[in-house]
């Protein structure tokens, strides 16, 4: 009886199969890194779906993408100053972006949400942020 071959996790971009990786987590986590970084694009979303072992990178315009406060230890990361200072012009909802305190996900995405340091993810939905623009 032949063997079964395991070539990894499938690797799709854009919904068409690009190939196969060998450690999903791994690239994942990397790809991630590197769009926090501003290595990549911020306007990429990746995400590994162990029970299908699966990965979907996006890239493509038209996506419904969704704003999350990055929770650690319980605490919002986002705090009333970083609001005040959205209000007052000194801060925008992209530099909550890019300073890691709001992480934009696509909504299939929810089911991981955590990031690879273990942080959780909430939400942005509080009232009191309703200013912040998404």
């Amino acid at each position: 009886m032949a063997e079964a071959i395991n070539f990894g996790a499938r690797v799709y971009v854009n919904g068409e199969i690009v190939g196969h990786h060998e450690d999903p987590q791994t690239l994942v986590e990397n790809l991630r890194r590197l769009r926090r970084s501003g290595s990549l694009s911020s306007q990429m979303n990746v995400a590994y779906f162990e029970d299908t072992n699966e990965i979907f990178m996006n890239t493509d315009s038209g996506r419904a993408r969704r704003p999350l406060i990055v929770v650690e230890n319980g605490k919002a990361m986002v705090t009333e100053e970083h609001v005040t200072k959205i209000e007052k012009g000194e801060m925008t909802f992209a530099d909550l972006v890019a300073s890691g305190l709001v992480s934009i996900w696509m909504p299939r995405r929810r089911r991981t949400a955590s990031s690879p340091s273990g942080k959780r993810i909430s939400p942005l939905i509080t009232p009191t942020w309703s200013s912040i623009p998404p």
